[in-house]
């Protein structure tokens, strides 16, 4: 997996008086709080220095003067390889015209640039070690088509944000299949050298822009690169600046993709508003199975809005929007057909679910026929929501797992889960822990396993436990194996606070029967010994075993034996 980072150029710090030797292969003047006039006096004497490999000029006040003058000198230049200009006033004309010169010097060796934080001095707040992206997304985008239209810049490394991007790497020359560029303030320049790379990519599969600086400008540049890739299969944009409008331009892109099964959208704040049309973009796509919508202020209204739409008929308010937009890709969803929710999988943990949302979600469940996972641990449900969630156990073929843990069904609730999984073939996993069952509601559930036969794993810990027939019907369960998995540690019972440890597993049931089995082979050899003993074998065999020695007879014995 790669990163981003180049090797660091080593940084020769010269006297600014003084006048470089013609041998000199490396010259930094960074940090010296030059004017245009300074620069412009050593970009003659650059032209003499033949075998100059890295420049440094960063952080310093140089502005578009000296950028002309560099691209100049960089229209001719065969051997500079390094240049570093972070830190000064050029802003998009340095870029541009760096793109032109690479682009008309055939000749040109240079494989590193550096120009982040190319905001004009005087805007610049203090203290601060990044002022920020100054570069527009039009003249990133002239730089990187200048620079991968080229083959032997393959190598090529860019920094436009105080993030290294290798273009080769991202472009698919080194077969890299990951990627994550988390953590490193990306915004829309960035993103548009990455969108660019990766349109011609065939063989990343996993990219993270996990907390950087997209916001919705940024994430319509990613999706016309999510449109074009065909082999991207995880997209991870958790903590950025999205909102509602971003999100909308990822759903617009992800309806248009065929590839991507797994995305993270957490921590956008997307809002209620935005998740009805998010709803609607993800419901036509068709590879998508896990989606993470967490932690986005959503609420009862939001997340209500998202399984109802993913349950009822299609919304195309997302297309209306990009349409009213003028984006590119309204016209392909309006004329694409829409297919019905492939999610599979649904991790809302902690996240403030109520009986309305649990409603929604079986109403979603129970029609999907794909949701394969529901984890609900740790929320509001109640035994109003285990009711509901019942009704969807009940009539879905598709659920497997479903974690209801520590959201307090009561007795009620438990029965209602109970009396679903009568009727449900599918479901193997069902985890119930901390929801205070009682003796009730566990007795419940084990006359429901009684007659399941798919459930594996079955977890009932730290719940109130005090009838002792209760676990009698569990050792029925073992006898007939039917769980292989049942977790009932630390289960607390209702009159003292003495805890049951009952360390039951599919691992110590094999365990006891290989026991067994070595026991029995002992005792069938032992009692084969002792009949061999009794009864000697013909030729030879005595109770000594096959292949002993024969006893001579009386009439051969020796002398004196």
């Amino acid at each position: 997996m790669w990163s981003g980072a180049p090797n660091a150029a080593p940084h020769e710090v010269e006297d600014s008086g003084s006048t470089p030797a013609l041998d000199s292969s490396r010259l930094a003047y960074c940090g010296l709080d030059w004017a245009d006039e300074d620069a412009l006096r050593l970009v003659p004497i650059l032209r003499r220095l033949t075998k100059l490999q890295t420049l440094d000029l960063s952080h310093n006040q140089l502005s578009s003067a000296t950028s002309a003058a560099l691209a100049e000198y960089l229209r001719h230049n065969t051997s500079l390889t390094t240049l570093l200009l972070g830190g000064n006033e050029f802003g998009d004309a340095c870029a541009k015209g760096i793109a032109t010169a690479v682009r008309q010097n055939r000749y040109s060796k240079l494989m590193t640039l550096d120009l982040h934080g190319q905001r004009p001095w005087h805007l610049r707040p203090k203290d601060a070690a990044d002022p920020g992206p100054p570069i527009s997304g039009e003249a990133a985008a002239a730089l990187a088509s200048t620079i991968l239209g080229r083959r032997p810049l393959l190598g090529f490394s860019l920094n436009l944000e105080g993030a290294w991007l290798s273009l080769g790497q991202l472009q698919g020359v080194g077969y890299l299949e990951t990627l994550d560029l988390s953590c490193s303030q990306l915004g829309v320049p960035s993103l548009v050298v990455i969108a660019k790379c990766l349109e011609t990519n065939r063989w990343l599969k996993r990219l993270s822009l996990r907390q950087n600086r997209i916001d919705a400008e940024g994430a319509k540049v990613l999706g016309d690169a999510l449109v074009a890739s065909r082999t991207l299969n995880e997209l991870g944009l958790a903590l950025n600046e999205l909102g509602a409008a971003g999100a909308l331009e990822i759903g617009n892109a992800l309806s248009l993709n065929r590839s991507i099964t797994w995305l993270d959208l957490s921590r956008n704040a997307i809002g209620a508003r935005g998740a009805r049309a998010l709803a609607g973009r993800l419901k036509s796509c068709r590879n998508l199975t896990e989606v993470d919508l967490t932690l986005n202020g959503f609420g009862v209204e939001g997340w209500c809005a998202v399984f109802d739409t993913l349950r009822g008929s299609f919304y195309n308010i997302a297309a209306a929007a990009a349409a009213a937009a003028g984006s590119a890709n309204a016209l392909a969803l309006a004329a694409g057909t829409v297919a019905p929710s492939r999610i599979a999988a649904w991790g809302l943990y902690n996240q403030g679910l109520t009986p309305i949302v649990a409603a929604s979600l079986a109403g979603h469940v129970a029609t999907s026929g794909s949701v394969t996972k529901l984890s609900l641990g740790r929320n509001k449900l109640g035994p109003e929501g285990g009711r509901a969630l019942a009704r969807a156990v009940r009539t879905s073929r598709s659920l497997r797992h479903l974690d209801l843990s520590h959201n307090l069904l009561g007795p009620d609730g438990a029965r209602a889960v109970a009396e679903a999984l009568e009727a449900s073939t599918s479901v193997t996993l069902l985890d119930l822990d901390g929801n205070r069952i009682g003796a009730e509601g566990a007795s419940a559930v084990a006359k429901a396993l009684l007659h399941h036969s798919a459930l594996t794993s079955l977890s009932l810990a730290s719940n109130e436990l005090c009838d002792v027939d209760i676990f009698g019907k569990v050792d029925r369960l073992r006898t007939r194996c039917i769980v292989h998995t049942l977790h009932m540690h630390a289960v607390y019972t209702a009159c003292t606070p003495h805890v049951h440890v009952l360390p039951w597993s599919g691992r110590s049931q094999r365990r006891r029967r290989r026991r067994a089995r070595r026991r029995r082979t002992r005792e069938r050899l032992a009692e084969e010994s002792h009949r061999q003993a009794e009864q000697p074998g013909q030729h030879g065999r005595t109770a000594h075993g096959r292949g002993a020695r024969r006893q001579p007879i009386a009439h051969e014995r020796e002398p004196g034996a």
